[in-house]
């Protein structure tokens, strides 16, 4: 019987170590999700804001995302810190800057430089609120806002989704831009990343200095600006057949190329060497007409012209 006993003790025993060494190898991956930062707590309130006030959100490290809720005068903000311990994240704080009817100002604020962790906002507005967004390292989303959106990272992406106004989009290190159905004028700029337009039928500013540009149009309104500028990388615009617009292209070390129909302005020259090797790096014309304006010049990249039927 002690023999049964000790047997059934030590089967037990080695159980509880099996459990245990379970757990803590599954424990690893936890902290791992949270990009080792396993202490978090959220904080969660609710602002009065006229449909179109303003909202300014200055964080440090992490990102901002928000959407339209169906109340026209509330602004939910939820934030969820996390930090890689307790101390740290008792060292950081979200400020009140200025809180009113017509204005909603946040920033982010860490009471030392050694502070380690992140906000992340998740935020719900009126439908025509104002936004200013700023995060130093983080990503940016914005999803059918109807107000105008100024939105900055130093590294990160920045997603707008279906604006109505205009729209100024900027990374200043390394990161994406994509503004998707943007009705109203766009302003985007990279130092180092991809800037993706698409469906856009207002003005069109983009610069790169590394990275590529990436429009589609689906229509090119009268009198309406496409105007595209990168230092290294390609530049690739896709326009309907059927616009009329103004076209200068120019290369200092690549190609341009189109399938689409240009008409080049008059020159008079000689059939030279040089002057077919210009040609390749620097066009002069119009599409249809000159109702409209496309510039675009890449310094060390090509220019691809691409036409939708």
């Amino acid at each position: 019987m002690i023999h049964k006993h000790l047997f059934f003790l030590t089967m037990f025993l080695c159980i509880i170590t099996r459990v245990n060494t379970i757990h803590a190898d599954f424990f690893n991956p936890i902290s791992s999700f949270f990009g080792g930062k396993p202490y978090e707590t959220i904080i969660e309130k609710d602002y009065t804001l006229e449909n179109n006030g303003r909202i300014s959100i200055k964080n440090l490290h992490g990102n901002i995302s928000v959407k339209t809720g169906l109340d026209k005068k509330s602004v939910a903000i939820r934030a969820i810190k996390r930090a890689r311990a307790q101390e740290h994240l008792d060292h950081m704080h979200i400020i009140e800057e200025e809180v009113n009817q017509t204005k909603l100002m946040l920033r982010t604020a860490y009471d030392y430089e050694k502070v380690k962790g992140t906000v992340d906002y998740i935020i719900t507005i009126p439908q025509n609120a104002i936004l200013q967004l700023n995060t130093d390292t983080g990503d940016i989303n914005v999803y059918q806002v109807h107000g105008t959106i100024i939105a900055a990272t130093g590294s990160g992406n920045i997603t707008i989704e279906q604006p109505v106004d205009k729209v100024k989009a900027t990374v200043t290190q390394q990161g994406n831009i994509t503004i998707n159905q943007p009705k109203g004028n766009v302003q985007a700029m990279s130092n180092k990343g991809t800037v993706q337009i698409r469906d856009s039928s207002g003005n069109i500013l983009a610069n790169a200095n590394q990275g590529k540009i990436d429009i589609r149009c689906k229509n090119l309104p009268a009198k309406r600006d496409i105007h595209c500028s990168i230092k290294q990388g390609n530049i690739l615009l896709s326009i309907p057949q059927n616009i009329r617009s103004s076209i200068i292209a120019d290369t200092i070390e690549g190609t341009i190329t189109s399938t689409q129909q240009i008409t080049l302005k008059p020159l008079t020259t000689t059939l030279t060497h040089d002057y077919w090797a210009y040609v390749k790096r620097h066009i002069n014309g119009y599409i249809n007409g000159e109702d409209a304006s496309i510039k675009l010049s890449a310094h060390h990249g090509d220019i691809k012209l691409f036409s939708i039927p």
